[in-house]
Formats: C-alpha cells, sequence, structure tokens
C-alpha cells in the first residue's frame, strides 16, 4: 500500500460530520485547572539535553469546533496576554538549562494563531527565549497558520539560534486526515507552510502518527511509513513518530469503550523504524510512546486528570519494561542499532502481534469507515447517516 490517500479523492478538507460528532463528545469536558499555568520536562534526546515548556492558553482553535479524533488538548479561561509571559518565564526558570539544550516551547496549540496565543504573548514569549542559554528552539503550529510574516518575525526573534517549527502533518494522506483524523487540513498546505519555513532559514519538524482510527494495523503501519518517507523525499529536515494514546471526550475512546479501537502495539512502532531503514531513521525522532512525567512549579500533573490518558501504547508485562528501555536509548541517540535488537527480540505478545498484521478485515478501509460513521452517527448524534 503506497498510501492510504490512493483510495480516493478527498474533496475539501473540512468533514462536518466528524466536526459534530467531537464536538458532541467533547460536551462534557472538563477545563484544565486555573493553577494549572504551564508544564516542564526534561530528557536526554539525540545526546543532549531537551526541555519542553507548555503553557496554558484557552487551547486549540480547532479544538473549540469539534477538532481531530484523537486529540484532547484542554481548553480554559483565556488567559490574558501577560499572563502567558509570565507563566513561560517562571517555567523556564524551573528549567535546567546550558548552551547545547534543545528547547520546545508551545501552548495547546498552535504558536502562531493570534487566537490562541495573541501578538504581545508571542512576542513576549519569543523574547525570554532569546535571552536562554539554548542553542536551539522549537515551537509548535497547525500548518495553516504560518505565514510570511509570522516566519520573519521568529526568525528575527531568535537571533543564531538554530530555530525550528514543528507541524502536525499526523499522515501524508489526504484521505486518513479527512475521513480518519479530521484534521481539516491537506498535505499541500504543509509543504506550502515548509515552503515558507526553508525560505527564512527554519527548520522544519513533521509530527507523523501511528494508530489513527479505523486502520487496521498493517494499515496504520503502512500509513506511517508512507508519511515520513514522503514528508522527508518532500523537504522536510526530521520527523517526529509517535503512537496514538486514548484520550478521555475523543472519538477514539468513544470506539476504544466500544471494541473498536486500540491504540497501537509498541511492536508496531519498532516496525515502522524498521522499514525506515537506517538512513532515514537518522532523521526521525520518536515521541509519546510512554506517559511522560510531566512537573509544575508544586507537584506533578496527573495522567489521567491532567492529560486526560485513558489507555496507552504498550506491549505486554512480561517485556514492557525492556522494549521503552531500549525505546528510550533509541531517542537518546542510540541509532539503527536498537532498532535492530527490538527487532530481535522476542515475546509472545510479539507472535500474536504478528498474527493481527495477517488479520485481513473483512471490507476495505471506505466499506470500514462507512459503516463506522453509521453507528457512530446514530448512537452520539441520533440520526442515521
Amino acid at each position: 500500500m503506497r498510501g492510504c490517500g490512493d483510495r480516493a479523492p478527498a474533496g475539501g478538507v473540512e468533514n462536518r460530520f466528524l466536526d459534530s460528532v467531537c464536538r458532541k463528545l467533547k460536551t462534557h469536558r472538563q477545563p484544565d485547572r486555573q493553577e494549572l499555568t504551564y508544564a516542564i520536562r526534561q530528557e536526554r534526546v539525540n545526546g543532549r539535553m531537551f526541555a519542553s515548556l507548555w503553557f496554558r492558553t484557552r487551547g486549540c482553535r480547532r479544538g473549540q469546533h469539534g477538532g481531530c479524533t484523537v486529540c484532547n488538548y484542554g481548553y480554559a479561561r483565556p488567559p490574558s496576554a501577560t499572563e502567558m509571559v509570565n507563566s513561560v518565564r517562571e517555567g523556564l526558570l524551573g528549567l535546567n538549562q546550558d548552551e547545547t539544550a534543545a528547547l520546545l516551547v508551545s501552548p495547546s496549540g498552535s504558536m502562531f494563531d493570534e487566537w490562541e496565543v495573541p501578538d504581545g504573548a508571542r512576542k513576549g514569549i519569543l523574547s525570554l527565549i532569546r535571552e536562554t542559554p539554548c542553542r536551539s528552539f522549537t515551537c509548535e503550529t497547525r500548518a495553516d497558520t504560518v505565514t510570511d510574516n509570522r516566519v520573519r518575525e521568529y526568525a528575527s526573534f531568535l537571533g543564531n539560534k538554530v530555530a525550528s517549527v514543528e507541524i502536525g502533518l499526523e499522515s501524508a494522506s489526504a484521505w486518513v486526515l479527512k475521513y480518519c483524523l479530521n484534521k481539516s487540513l491537506k498535505p499541500g498546505s504543509y509543504l506550502k507552510a515548509i515552503r515558507l519555513l526553508r525560505k527564512h532559514g527554519i527548520r522544519s519538524i513533521a509530527n507523523i502518527m501511528l494508530g489513527s482510527p479505523f486502520l487496521s494495523p498493517r494499515e496504520s503501519i503502512d500509513d506511517a511509513v508512507f508519511s515520513v518517507v514522503w514528508a522527508l523525499s518532500n523537504g522536510t529536515d526530521e520527523c517526529v513518530l509517535f503512537p496514538v494514546h486514548v484520550k478521555r471526550w475523543t472519538l477514539a475512546e468513544w470506539l476504544w469503550r466500544r471494541g473498536l479501537y486500540s491504540p497501537p502495539s509498541l511492536w508496531s512502532l519498532v516496525e515502522v523504524l524498521w522499514r525506515l531503514g537506517p538512513q532515514r531513521t537518522r532523521r526521525v525522532t520518536i515521541s509519546w510512546y510512554r506517559p511522560y512525567r510531566q512537573r509544575t512549579a508544586r507537584s506533578e500533573l496527573d495522567l489521567a486528570r491532567d492529560l486526560a490518558l485513558v489507555l496507552s501504547p504498550t506491549t505486554c508485562d512480561n517485556c514492557v519494561a525492556e522494549v521503552i528501555n531500549m525505546l528510550d536509548a533509541f531517542r537518546c541517540g542510540g541509532g539503527f542499532a536498537v532498532v535492530e535488537r527490538l527487532r530481535a527480540l522476542d515475546c509472545s505478545c510479539k507472535a500474536r502481534w504478528r498474527a493481527s498484521l495477517e488479520s485481513r478485515p473483512l471490507a476495505g478501509l471506505e466499506g470500514r469507515v462507512r459503516l463506522a460513521y453509521d453507528v457512530i452517527g446514530r448512537e452520539i448524534l441520533g440520526e442515521a447517516r
């Protein structure tokens, strides 16, 4: 399979049905705690310190209208621009920084979306970043918020730092984006964004998802491999590959509770890396293959309450600790040799996973999605599709 997007033209990017479904499922979503203004974590990635700082905003714009089928970025009372800048300032004080550190600072959705991060907040935050000793800096934003003016401003504020922008591509298949993820994005929009980044000397990073709803385990692997290859072949500097976690108030959770979805096995993540090979994996980082410990000024975040995590990708109790440790080693810069060791690792759960790849769905992807939409429409919206 070259890519699920080869199956059918996707037409426009809006999926009003999934917008309605996701909006309905978020009806009783709990807002972020008011005292939760930022969260930080530090780890080693590719042999150097990596620090991540999230700051509270009103939430992702897309999430207010329904949002993606797997995503549940929080929402809250919109903090002022001053409050956002102060949150980042306080969070930076809690990080151990040095000149070799890589730093990521991002909101719940898009740094370049003025609806979420007002102009004054963005400039104030970038001014703080400029004064840090970190060598490289990254923020996250949607492709459709990347404009020439925003990127020019970003480059000018960061001066001599190695600057990157991380964009949620998720899949290079327009069909999967529209009908499985409700991403409201076409791959062409992503290409336009990275061209603007390259014009101003900014590195591009693509987030690639493993485990989109409605895809079989084999289709998920194929789609992730296809998407990484597509992104790198079209000028992306680096890809971050991550498996889906089930989060509350999402369609993924609704499907999981009815036995219609499972997060991907970590063996699928290993398989994607193996298929990409030693050359491409030099430009691939993995993330969110484990729930991360994140802290605020006063405490650690609660995974269920603050991150809304219900279920995470895993293997089995007998091998998961070893698998996670080896994935940690790969993320820390261990290279393809770690993937080869993971590939050789044996466990009874790995045999069951391989059997799941050989199990062929009774219908094609489009037919399965159509049938699932009928059930979703009746049970969530109370209407036939």
